[in-house]
């Protein structure tokens, strides 16, 4: 570029270069080439050329005498030194340094004024929403609030469901997996016993092994009744055909058919239900609901324990007691007991194993009949198990 030389109308070097020490240049001049020489007049094309433009480049630039010039674009706005060295063909470079201030003006969109009214604009048009949006909520949020309220009812009691559902899952899949298992193991594994060893085990060895089979076979067989049965209770497949009900026959079934189990433990029961007492409720509904909570009382009564079960009329219901002898629960147990979220299934006194499956069946059956169930129990003196179930001779509707 000449002295004197405009560049978008305006003049770029008003003197020569040797004698210049600060340029300014327009952020349009895309390319910047900078031309330099030393004289050494013995050996020129030995000359050796070292630059940088600082602060864009830290390290030197080599070059030979044949290219003696740097070239470089878009240059963003902002002050740079360009500084070059030289040496001679013994490669001494020479002490002194020429540099140059190169100032590059930036476009107007990145000087300092038009960044702040920028981000000042930003924060008016930003505000300005906020404030519009806020006002728009509070015009509407009378109008809506009895919807909105609904609306949230209902999501709510959407959100229950949606946790109940993955409860229970949850509580599927556990007891499919563990409960299921343990079972399945021991019935594999007497079976796989049998089959390799049969002609060498005693006579013993041979009922104790399908003892525990038979064992193994019931428990899968009363799992997979109690899973099918909460399954269809959940997907409201299920029958509900209430009427009324002759409980005392209702109880002697049941009684008659965990007979074995009160005999292997030896523990008496007395059905101290009268003759005269009726509910009005589905009838395979009550039998489960019946047949699960004695299996439990059993489950936790030891051997020579007692069970006794009796009925109350309480205004329009029938409240049954299901009391045993056995080794009682914790507050913590109890508070727990019809919770699906919560484990609260133990060993039994003669190393029963169960699921708690059966009494969250219960007590789901017990309010589809329109019933409740609670518990009552002290630690090491036993448990007493409550429901109610609807009284037709004092319930009209």
């Amino acid at each position: 570029m000449q002295v004197g030389q405009e560049f978008d109308g305006k003049v770029v070097l008003t003197k020569p270069i040797s004698e210049t020490n600060q340029i300014n240049l327009s952020y349009k001049l895309k390319v910047v080439t900078f031309d330099f020489i030393a004289i050494h007049y013995s050996n020129p094309k030995q000359n050796t050329y070292r630059y940088r433009l600082m602060p864009l480049e830290k390290d030197w630039n080599y070059t030979s005498a044949e290219r003696s010039d740097a070239t470089y674009t878009n240059l963003h706005g902002g002050k740079y030194t360009f500084m070059v060295e030289a040496s001679n063909s013994d490669g001494f470079w020479c002490d002194s340094q020429v540099s140059l201030s190169v100032i590059i003006t930036p476009p107007f969109w990145q000087k300092w004024w038009f960044i702040v009214i920028t981000v000042l604009l930003l924060v008016i048009v930003i505000v300005s929403f906020y404030l519009y949006r806020i006002g728009s909520l509070k015009r509407y949020s009378n109008a809506l609030e009895k919807d909105v309220f609904d609306r949230t009812q209902e999501l709510n009691k959407q959100k229950e469901t949606l946790q109940e559902l993955n409860l229970m899952k949850d509580k599927f899949f556990s007891i499919i997996a563990h409960d299921l298992k343990n079972p399945f193991q021991s019935l594999l594994g007497f079976t796989d016993i049998l089959e390799t060893e049969f002609n060498d085990l005693k006579d013993e060895e041979k009922i104790s092994y399908i003892t525990v089979i038979s064992q193994s076979a019931n428990k899968i067989y009363n799992l997979l009744t109690n899973l099918l049965t909460w399954s269809r209770a959940q997907t409201s497949k299920i029958s509900f055909a209430p009427e009324a009900l002759d409980l005392k026959e209702i109880i002697e079934q049941t009684l008659e058919l965990l007979k074995n189990n009160f005999q292997d433990k030896s523990i008496s029961v007395k059905n101290q239900v009268s003759n005269s007492v009726i509910v009005f409720a589905d009838k395979n509904m009550t039998e489960t609901i019946f047949r699960n909570i004695i299996s439990n009382a059993i489950k936790f009564t030891q051997v020579k324990g007692e069970i006794v079960i009796d009925t109350l009329q309480i205004d329009s219901m029938i409240q049954i007691a299901i009391n045993d002898s056995g080794i009682g629960m914790t507050e913590n147990d109890m508070n727990n007991l019809f919770a699906i979220d919560k484990t609260v299934s133990k060993t039994g006194t003669s190393g029963e194993t169960g699921t708690g499956l059966g009494l969250l069946i219960s007590k789901e059956f017990i309010l589809k009949n329109g019933g409740k169930i609670w518990v009552e129990s002290v630690l090491g003196q036993g448990s007493t198990f409550y429901f109610t179930l609807i009284n037709p001779r004092e319930n009209n509707s």
